[in-house]
């Protein structure tokens, strides 16, 4: 496989050099419970390994558990070259304020009590983040943050022009 170095980035109330290696069964809802259930935090933030949170991304997410949120998530900007994907990530933020539905790509972060109570990731092969959403969203609306989360868009996975069908129906039909 392919490997990225990415600069690590500053965030004021997190420490990010406790870190843990955990062993869990395969699937992704699995992994993200296994992970869940080791945290010592009060917020859990999820999301997809190719996106990546603005400098001091905790601020904001504190603020709006601090004003009474129980979950919530981010806007989402998607790198590349293609003019299409900042439509595509303002059609994503859209969708979402509308509909309550987030996904990975927006690094969704949940109160770890509630998590805990509506009882994690259910264990299904796909879209384990938006079933959890639908779930969080009878306990409130989401907290739709304006910071945006960097989605990486790597030309290798997408193809020659750096926008692959297959991103642009999935982001249509969320």
């Amino acid at each position: 496989g392919k490997w990225i170095t990415l600069a690590p980035v500053s965030y004021t109330h997190l420490d990010v050099y406790k870190r843990q290696v955990l062993r869990s069964e395969r699937g992704r809802a699995r992994q993200m419970n296994t992970g869940a259930a080791a945290a010592a935090g009060q917020v859990l933030l999820f999301l997809h390994a190719d996106t990546l949170l603005p400098p001091q991304a905790d601020v904001p997410v504190l603020r709006a558990v601090a004003r009474g949120a129980g979950w919530g998530r981010f806007d989402v900007r998607i790198s590349g070259q293609s003019r299409w994907l900042p439509v595509v990530a303002r059609l994503m933020n859209i969708r979402s304020q509308l509909t309550g539905i987030a996904t990975g790509d927006q690094a969704i972060f949940v109160k770890a009590d509630l998590f805990r109570q509506l009882g994690g990731f259910a264990l299904q092969p796909l879209m384990e983040d938006i079933e959890l959403c639908r779930r969080l969203r009878r306990t409130g609306p989401p907290a739709c943050l304006r910071e945006r989360v960097l989605k990486m868009c790597i030309r290798d996975r997408l193809g020659t022009d750096g926008f692959g069908r297959s991103d642009t129906r999935a982001a249509l039909r969320r």
